[in-house]
């Protein structure tokens, strides 16, 4: 799994499967893993390539020329306080795009591809998830442990306006008396997005949150006010109208969150809105097929705020 050809077009999953294609990767002598979807490209590491920035934090190695452009490339082992004693010989640089922008990533080698359900992937412990942005979940295999990064949180480490990134004043301001009869389960596993999303929704009058770190727990919400809506004989959309979910996170993913909710009759009236860092052409066909309302990147904070403050007045006239 070396080739300088590897794209993420090689895997293809249908939606709402509830399966991801993880890439598991090596850093010294631990292994690591990360969303096929991510990884735009695979190449060897090539020094010439490579321009070094003065002053730029030791995980940032520089500029790396790709495809007649140049893109950051940080040094994952050093992001993770890994010690340079057991660096790679053949050293890889993994491409990766997510939230429509390109960064390069230094590891030292490739192992293989899994094709996992979600259910397999286990979400870190929240008490450790608060004080540990860059690891989201962990999967068992035969012989060893695989843990899944958070490239974003690592990338909004080192960027402190995309770590502290609000909504505009005039989208908070844009808020109408409706904002307050509108609730919203979130699902997001990211705790460093997790927290932005709670405090951006906040400061946008959106206060009545359920939030989970992964799509099972907040179907398993979905399904508690369900039961609580039939033994009162009311609607379910009494109880909550809108879920922002992201997509790939342990035990269920969005895809099949979003399919779901929307494959059942008494819910067919929530509205879905998918907010992801991978959001293509392609992946918003996914989000169709599995009838999401809406799908945004995970740069499109002021716009998410913006739909959900129409559907909060729409459903209040």
């Amino acid at each position: 799994m070396t080739k300088d050809d590897f794209t993420r077009q090689d895997i293809l999953l249908e939606s709402g499967t509830n399966e991801v294609e993880i890439m598991e990767f090596v850093l010294r002598d631990q292994y690591f893993g990360v969303n096929v979807a991510k990884v735009k490209q695979m190449l060897s590491f090539d020094r010439s390539n490579l321009t070094e920035l003065p002053l730029s934090p030791d995980v940032v190695m520089g500029l790396y020329t790709f495809r007649d452009s140049a893109i950051p490339l940080l040094d994952l082992g050093i992001a993770f306080d890994l010690s340079n004693e057991k660096r790679g010989k053949k050293p890889l640089i993994m491409v990766c795009e997510f939230n429509k922008i390109i960064n390069g990533f230094f590891i030292d080698s490739v192992k293989r591809i899994h094709r996992l359900p979600w259910s397999d992937i286990r979400p870190l412990d929240e008490a450790i998830s608060k004080n540990n942005f860059s690891v989201t979940g962990a999967v068992t295999l035969k012989d060893h442990e695989i843990l899944l990064i958070d490239l974003e949180a690592i990338i909004g480490e080192l960027n402190p306006e995309l770590k502290e990134k609000d909504i505009e004043e005039e989208t908070s301001d844009d808020q109408n008396k409706q904002t307050d009869q509108i609730t919203i389960i979130a699902a997001e596993d990211s705790a460093f997005m997790r927290k932005q999303i709670l405090r951006n929704l906040n400061k946008a009058g959106f206060n009545n949150i359920h939030s989970f770190p992964d799509g099972k727990k907040a179907y398993d919400a979905v399904l508690d006010f369900c039961e609580q809506a039939k033994k009162e004989a009311r609607e379910v959309t009494d109880f909550f109208q809108v879920i922002v979910t992201d997509i790939e996170m342990p035990l269920m993913d969005g895809l099949t969150l979003c399919k779901n909710v929307k494959d059942s009759p008494v819910l067919k009236n929530v509205f879905v809105l998918v907010y992801s860092s991978l959001i293509t052409d392609e992946m918003a066909m996914k989000c169709k097929a599995v009838g999401a309302d809406a799908y945004l990147s995970k740069t499109q904070m002021d716009k998410m705020i913006t739909i959900l403050n129409e559907f909060a007045q729409n459903r209040g006239s």
